[in-house]
This record gives structure tokens, C-alpha cells and sequence, in this order.
């Protein structure tokens, strides 16, 4: 099967505040789930992930990273998880089940990258959520920034059979190394590179119809812009923002 991102979350210390900032520019709706420790993030009639508390629910325990955490569709939580240790990664949570929803793990990849492996329960295990499109208020590139890419695109080819598309000369930022889900065609669905601005982390590009347009709804509801907005490859304009909270995050008119 492909192994694509499916589903997406936002760990953040102030989830009403998130969630007012994000459907600021997103058209986003919310619904609480698990008695409102999980709020399901709606995109018109599809949903694709959901904000949560990065504050633990056990005493005694550390708080989660501020990030965006992207899970990977897979056929075996288990089976991923065991190969994704060979390969080099960390087990930051095992393999557990949420009652009527699926099973997970999340993990950190060789390069400390953290990202979520997941197998919804069926009937709707075979089939994972469309969480990524060009449609507004979709998720439509994931871009990982990484100590190694070389390594890292070892890692996630052999864990996923991600498929290679194109490399890119960015100069002197390197190269930017794209691919896609092992989908069968020639689309790109993401990208990585090596950066030192911040620890390896993924970041996912939310669709907007006006880039520039959503990029001062951004800087309004009190995000900041880092980079952009501009034009890249293909037709696509881009801006590469960071949240209230200092969470990153970039918006795109479609990839």
C-alpha cells in the first residue's frame, strides 16, 4: 500500500488560541472529541487532523514539543514501528489504540524528526482520510528539514517505499531532494533538505487560495511571516510562517 500523510495534528500549549489563529485564515472548523482533549480540525466536509494539548496527561511526565505532528497511513503499526527502530529511529510513544478510532505510535526519525504512524480502525483502515489536496484549507506539501537529507531519504524510502521525483540545486542552501508516496506517478507531494536554522522537524503547507492575501491574515491574528511570500517552481507562490506560538507552518496556493 502507499504510506502517505493522512491526518495532522497541532501540539500546542494554548489550543483555543490556536485554533482561533488558524481558522482566522483557513475557513477551518472545530468539534471537541474525547470529552474536548481533542479538537477534530474540519476543512469544509473532510477532516485532517486536530489540535491537542502538548501539556501531559500524566503527572510527572515532560511536556510534548510545540509542533505540527504528521501521521504516515500504514497497513501494521507494530511492523512499522519494529522496522523503524532497525533503521534507526526513536519510539517517543509504542504502539497503542484509541477505542474506535485506531492504532498509533509516534516516533523520531534518525535525525530526531518527529513524526506519527497510524491504521485507523476499519471499516475505514483500508482507505486513508484525504488529508492531502490542493483544496483550500487542505494540507498539500510536507517538507522536511534535516541535519542529513541523504540519511534521512534512507530512512523514509526503505520504512515507506517513498519514491524519488526531482532534486533541486539551491545553491548555496543545497539541495532540495522532492518525491512522493510511492504513488505510482511522477508527482511531487514533498521535499527535503538540509538546514541549521532550527532542529530537524517536518513542516506542512496549508492551501490558500491567495498567498499573499493569507499571509497578512497571518501577521493579523499575531503570526509572523519568516520567509516569502514567493514564487517557486511550477507556478506555485508560498510563504513559510511560525504561529503565536512559534510553531511553523507554511500556506501555498496549491502544489
Amino acid at each position: 500500500m502507499n504510506s502517505p500523510f493522512f491526518w495532522f495534528d497541532v501540539m500546542t500549549k494554548d489550543v483555543a488560541a490556536s485554533m482561533k489563529f488558524y481558522s482566522s485564515f483557513t475557513g477551518w472548523t472545530t468539534q471537541e472529541f474525547m470529552g474536548g482533549a481533542y479538537h477534530v480540525i474540519n476543512a469544509g466536509p473532510v477532516g485532517l487532523g486536530g489540535f491537542m494539548s502538548n501539556k501531559p496527561q500524566e503527572p510527572g511526565k515532560p511536556e510534548s514539543p510545540q509542533m505540527w505532528l504528521g501521521y504516515v497511513h500504514v497497513s501494521d503499526v507494530d511492523a512499522t514501528v519494529k522496522r523503524a527502530e532497525k533503521l534507526g529511529a526513536k519510539t517517543i510513544a509504542p504502539p497503542q489504540d484509541i477505542p474506535t478510532v485506531g492504532r498509533f505510535s509516534v516516533l523520531a526519525d534518525p535525525q530526531g524528526a518527529g513524526f506519527a504512524v497510524f491504521k485507523p480502525t476499519p471499516p475505514d483502515g483500508s482507505k486513508p482520510t484525504p488529508g492531502m489536496s490542493n483544496e483550500p484549507g487542505r494540507i498539500c506539501w510536507a517538507e522536511l528539514y534535516t541535519s542529513d537529507h541523504k540519511k534521512a531519504w534512507t530512512f523514509y524510502s526503505e520504512l515507506f517505499n517513498w519514491k524519488h521525483t526531482e532534486s533541486m540545486d539551491m545553491k548555496e542552501m543545497g539541495t532540495y531532494a522532492m518525491f512522493n508516496f510511492g504513488s505510482g506517478d511522477s508527482k511531487s507531494t514533498g521535499g527535503m533538505m538540509n538546514a541549521t536554522h532550527a532542529p530537524p522537524h517536518w513542516m506542512y503547507y496549508i492551501t490558500v487560495k491567495d498567498t499573499d492575501a493569507a499571509a497578512k491574515q497571518v501577521t493579523a491574528a499575531g503570526g509572523k511571516i519568516i520567509n516569502g511570500p514567493m514564487d517557486v517552481p511550477g507556478g506555485t507562490r508560498i510563504a513559510q510562517c511560525m504561529d503565536p506560538q512559534g510553531i511553523p507552518f507554511g500556506i501555498a496556493n496549491g502544489m
